[in-house]
């Protein structure tokens, strides 16, 4: 072979093998880099789910703070207003009938403020002998933690009880299994089952370790139900080092084997998800690789850009199909943000000027809509003004501009103009400029709790055999009325004239009868705006309001006495009263309800004592 033949033949084969190192190195490092992405990616995606349950948790335990009734009751036992036997039965039947719905949900402790234990209850994960074992000096009432109850691991989340005045009289905490951790762990899991997960607290320095073990009775595999606690273990020393905002890499020595290990933090939380899985045998596949088609291609280039090929396809191909994968795995992610559609409490998302972009289907059963109508209206369209909900809503959007979070009660009606009470919980969502973009609405529907609530004021309001008000509901109306600076405005304290009689003569049926039909011939007299009520006996009070002149009542008074003078036709009889009537003028009389209302009787008293059957002024 000639000097220049050889001269070619080697600076073809040099050229072949710069030409594949050229090519083979760069692909080494960028497949190398590409694999630990993804596999970050896919640690990122199970510590997102993880996050999104306890999330949850976290709202589940807000609704058991927030419901009303047993808060109130609570206030009451603070105040000692209340025994405390009394609120623990009321409390503990409430949260009994709450933790029926929540499968996972291990039980349920209400601690008040003072320290004093509330109520105790078992869910359906749960039971009262578990439960019993749980000493109040183990719970954490300032954040999301674990319990560890007869070697067995459980998830505790706790929630502030707020009363009307903004203050924290108590706190809910909630136990749950950890079956819903490990099944999204399982579910998630992309790696082989010699990866390991646990949750770590860096500062407590606590791992929470989940193992993976083999089916002997099948291929899949399945998570470790027995979760165990380790502390000062060395996943927690290696973790110090990944400290951070954003998912972390770490490959280094792990129980004397080389391993790969991801960091990714849970945000707003101590905790964090760690996973280690053992280095790859990727690399030294590549490199081998390498090395073999950079011999052949020394013998021969044309066969080792062959080989190249062949061998380089089905790497890029895997390559591909990951990316698929995880691409895949992203849209499972965001269908899971959909779980909602399933789950019986209604939910709703809308913009900040509370227009709808998305509603379940509970929403939709809860106020009467379909799926096609409720692209034509905004929250705001259902919100129940003559409740007051309307105001409410502005003083919410003021709270969310500050806090994410806020629960309370707003009346809405349904597209058929029926109310609805909904306990509802709105969640603000924020953008990288912490501008509140989206709201989420989780509802409960209390109506009934509320109707009963406002009928029991009502009776305590009203006269039951008239149906006026009584003397609570006057006193309160007046106050509100002279509370607002009224220009003038007149009571008028009524007592009928010879009511006694009637009663012996004909029986007291006769004389309820009676008393029942002098608030309408009272009513008849008086404008829209006046307000009648009956304080007890023959005596009714009259608040006169927005008088334009005080001489108006005196005319109206006049009115009442000629009204009153003509028969009444019960079922039976035919009987005649009259009324004396007393009048003191606000403010000339007095500035108080008590004041007006004395001058008033002791008018009254003056009219009977001139000859009944008239009206006097107060002097």
């Amino acid at each position: 072979m000639s000097l220049l033949s050889r001269r070619v033949i080697i600076g073809v084969l040099m050229t072949g093998i710069i030409a594949s190192i050229s090519t083979l190195i760069p692909l080494f490092f960028y497949l190398d880099k590409t694999e630990d992405r993804q596999d970050l990616a896919y640690a990122s995606a199970q510590a997102l789910a993880v996050e999104q349950q306890l999330t949850h948790y976290e709202q589940i335990a807000q609704q058991f703070a927030s419901r009303s009734q047993i808060r109130q009751r609570l206030a009451l036992y603070l105040d000692q207003q209340l025994a405390l036997a009394q609120v623990q039965q009321e409390t503990a039947a409430r949260l009994a009938h709450a933790v029926e719905f929540i499968p996972t949900l291990v039980g349920v402790i209400r601690i008040a403020a003072n320290g004093t234990e509330i109520a105790r209850v078992a869910g359906e994960s749960g039971t009262t002998s578990l439960l019993k074992q749980v000493n109040l000096s183990q719970l954490n009432l300032h954040r999301t933690d674990y319990i560890n109850l007869s070697g067995h691991i459980y998830i505790s989340v706790v929630a502030p009880i707020i009363s009307l005045n903004n203050e924290i009289i108590g706190h809910d905490v909630l136990l749950f299994d950890q079956t819903e951790i490990i099944d999204i762990l399982e579910y998630l899991n992309k790696f082989d089952a010699t990866t390991e997960f646990s949750l770590l607290h860096l500062t407590r320095k606590v791992e929470l370790h989940f193992s993976l073990s083999p089916i002997a009775t099948a291929a899949a595999t399945e998570f470790n139900a027995n979760v165990r606690e380790l502390i000062h273990s060395e996943a927690v020393s290696v973790a110090h080092a990944l400290v951070g905002q954003q998912p972390q890499l770490h490959s280094g020595v792990f129980h004397n084997l080389q391993h790969r290990h991801f960091y990714i933090p849970l945000s707003e939380s101590n905790w964090g998800l760690w996973v280690t899985q053992p280095e790859t045998s990727l690399r030294e596949e590549l490199l081998v690789e390498l090395l073999w088609v950079s011999g052949i291609i020394f013998l021969i280039v044309a066969i080792g850009a062959y080989l190249l090929k062949l061998y380089m396809r089905p790497i890029i191909q895997q390559q591909q199909q990951q990316q698929q994968q995880l691409q895949a795995l992203n849209r499972q992610l965001q269908l899971a943000g959909m779980v909602f559609e399933k789950t019986h409490e209604a939910i709703v998302i809308t913009d900040v000027d509370l227009r709808i972009k998305r509603a379940n289907q509970a929403f939709l059963n809860l106020l009467n809509l379909s799926s096609t109508e409720i692209k034509q209206h905004s929250l705001s369209d259902f919100i129940d003004s003559n409740k007051g909900s309307l105001r409410l809503t502005e003083t919410v959007r003021k709270h969310l501009q500050q806090q994410d979070g806020w629960q309370g009660e707003i009346w809405y009606r349904t597209a058929k103009g029926e109310p609805i009470a909904a306990l509802q919980t709105i969640s603000a969502v924020r953008n990288q400029e912490r501008t509140v973009t989206q709201l989420i609405h989780i509802f409960n529907d209390v109506t009934a709790d509320q109707l009963a609530v406002e009928n029991i004021k009502q009776q305590a309001l009203t006269d039951p055999l008239t149906g006026l008000p009584n003397r609570a509901a006057i006193n309160h109306q007046i106050t509100v009325l002279l509370h607002n600076a009224p220009t003038h405005l007149a009571v008028l304290f009524l007592d009928l004239d010879k009511f006694k009689p009637i009663n012996d003569t004909y029986g007291h049926d006769v004389g309820d009868q009676l008393l029942r039909c002098i608030g309408p011939r009272i009513k008849a007299q008086l404008r829209h705006h006046d307000v009648v009520a009956r304080i007890g006996g023959d005596e009714f009070v009259i608040v006169l309001n927005a008088l334009t002149e005080p001489k108006d009542a005196e005319a109206i008074a006049q009115k009442l006495v000629l009204a009153l003078q003509q028969p009444f036709v019960l079922e039976q009889h035919t009987v005649t009263v009259g009324a004396s009537v007393g009048i003191a003028l606000y403010p000339e009389h007095g500035q108080d309800y008590e004041t007006l209302l004395n001058k008033a009787d002791n008018a009254m008293y003056r009219a009977k004592e001139s000859g009944r059957n008239r009206y006097c002024v107060a002097e």
